[in-house]
C-alpha cells in the first residue's frame, strides 16, 4: 500500500512539473532573430550595394579564415585617405535597395546594429559611425576606437533622442569614416599596401522586442522664446555634431562651477574633446524651427532681434560662430547650401570667464533674403577645434528681443 501511494504521488508530481512547464513554454516569447545586414558571402548585396567614397580606398573579398567570424569570406577594407580628394575616408551601408531586395529602412524596429571588425594593425584606428537619411540629413557621429585583433562592435540606436531630428521610417543607412591615412608624420605620401586594413564581417541589425511609440513631445514655446532649456524636451533639442569628430558633449546643468544661468534656473553646457582638425557645431531641432513663427516680424523687423547668452569657461578666449541657412535646406553640412544664397554667418568673440549676449537684428536677416522670416530658417553654433581638451561653454536664453 505504501509503495502504491508514492507510485501515485510521484505520477502526479511528475504530471504537475510537465504541465508547469508546459504553461512556461507558451508565455515565454521566443527570442527575436538579428537580421544579416551584411555576411559577405554574396557578392549581391554584401559587396554590390555599398558606397565609398572617391578615397575611401579598396574594399575587396578575403577568404583567409584568420579574418573570418563566420562563414568563409569577410570583407577586407584597406583604409587610404586623401591622396587626390579631401573628402574624409568613408564607406556606406545602404538600409534599402529595391535592386537587391531588401528594406530595413524603419529605424525605429531596431535597437543595435552590431558587426565584428578585425583591426589588423598594431595600433588602434577610431572608426565613425553614424545614420544618413532620405531627405539628406545625418546623425551626429558617435567614435568606436578597433583594438588590435577581433572587437565585438555594438552601435546603439537611441531612437527618443534620433526622433527630435530624423524621419525613423526613411533611414538611408549606416555610414562608417575614419581617419586619413595617406600621409606619414613627416607629411610624406604613404604607400597603398602600408595603410591600415581591417577586416568587417557578420554586420546584424537587433530588433527590437516591443514596437517602438515615439514619445509625445509639446513644442510649446512662451512669447518671444527660442530655446530656454528649462522645459523637458530642451534638453535634446539641440544637436552636437562635427565633421571630423570634434563632436562636444551637451547636458542640461543648474548654477555650475560658479556659471549661473541669465534666465530660470537651468542651461546648456558644452563640453569639448580633444581637437581633431574640424569644427564642433551646435545644431536646432528642425521640429523647433517650424514652431518659431518668424513672419509674425516681418513688418516689425527694425524692432526685433535674435539674441542668446554664452559664458566661454575656457582658458582662453575663444571664438563662435552663428550660422543660419534657409531655403529648404536644414542642416549642415549640405551641397545646396551656398554663402550669400541661402546662408549667412556672423562672428562673436568669446572672453574667458564672462557672460556676452549675442545679437542678430532681424532687418538684417530679411535683407539677406525674404525666405528667411516668410518661410522656414534654421540657426546653428558652430566652433573651431582650438579649444581646449575639456573645456566648456555655456548658453542660455535663446530668444527674440525687442531691441
Amino acid at each position: 500500500m505504501k509503495r502504491f501511494l508514492c507510485l501515485v504521488l510521484a505520477v502526479a508530481l511528475s504530471a504537475a512539473l510537465f504541465a508547469a512547464a508546459g504553461c512556461n513554454q507558451e508565455e515565454q516569447t521566443p527570442a527575436l532573430q538579428p537580421i544579416v545586414l551584411r555576411s559577405f558571402e554574396e557578392y549581391n548585396p554584401d559587396f554590390m550595394t555599398l558606397k565609398m567614397s572617391r578615397n575611401f580606398g579598396e574594399i575587396s573579398v578575403n577568404t583567409d579564415e584568420k579574418y573570418v567570424a563566420k562563414g568563409k569570406q569577410s570583407a577586407k577594407f584597406n583604409i587610404r585617405g586623401g591622396y587626390y580628394h579631401t573628402q574624409t575616408p568613408s564607406v556606406n551601408m545602404p538600409f534599402f535597395s529595391s535592386l537587391a531586395g531588401y528594406n530595413y529602412k524603419e529605424l525605429s524596429k531596431y535597437e543595435s546594429v552590431g558587426m565584428q571588425v578585425y583591426n589588423d594593425e598594431t595600433f588602434d584606428i577610431p572608426m565613425y559611425w553614424n545614420f544618413t537619411f532620405f531627405d539628406g540629413q545625418a546623425s551626429p557621429r558617435n567614435t568606436v576606437v578597433l583594438k588590435s585583433g577581433w572587437n565585438d562592435v555594438s552601435l546603439k540606436i537611441d531612437c527618443d533622442i534620433l526622433n527630435m531630428f530624423y524621419d525613423l521610417k526613411n533611414c538611408n543607412g549606416l555610414t562608417l569614416e575614419f581617419d586619413d591615412y595617406s600621409l606619414d608624420e613627416e607629411g610624406n605620401y604613404v604607400a597603398y599596401e602600408d595603410t591600415p586594413t581591417i577586416y568587417v564581417d557578420e554586420v546584424m541589425l537587433y530588433p527590437s522586442p516591443t514596437e517602438y511609440t515615439a514619445p509625445e513631445v509639446d513644442i510649446v514655446l512662451d512669447p518671444y522664446e527660442i530655446c530656454k532649456f528649462e522645459k523637458a524636451y530642451q534638453a535634446y533639442i539641440l544637436k552636437p555634431d562635427s565633421d571630423n569628430g570634434f563632436v562636444p558633449e551637451t547636458s542640461i546643468v543648474r548654477e555650475d562651477n560658479g556659471v549661473i544661468p541669465t534666465e530660470g534656473m537651468k542651461m546648456l553646457k558644452a563640453t569639448f574633446p580633444k581637437g581633431s582638425g574640424g569644427y564642433a557645431r551646435l545644431s536646432f531641432s528642425a521640429k523647433l524651427s517650424d514652431k518659431i513663427n518668424w513672419a509674425q516680424y516681418i513688418n516689425q523687423v527694425n524692432e526685433y532681434c535674435i539674441a542668446y547668452d554664452a559664458f566661454n569657461a575656457t582658458n582662453t578666449q575663444q571664438s563662435l560662430a552663428t550660422y543660419y541657412i534657409w531655403g529648404g535646406v536644414k542642416e549642415w553640412p549640405d551641397p545646396n547650401l551656398n554663402w550669400g544664397i541661402n546662408m549667412e554667418a556672423t562672428n562673436t568673440s568669446l572672453p574667458m570667464s564672462q557672460w556676452i549676449t549675442y545679437r542678430m537684428p532681424l532687418s538684417t536677416v530679411y535683407e539677406w533674403d525674404e525666405r528667411t522670416l516668410k518661410e522656414e530658417m534654421h540657426m546653428f553654433m558652430m566652433f573651431n577645434d582650438d579649444i581646449p581638451e575639456g573645456g566648456s561653454v555655456y548658453f542660455d536664453n535663446f530668444r527674440i528681443e525687442k531691441i
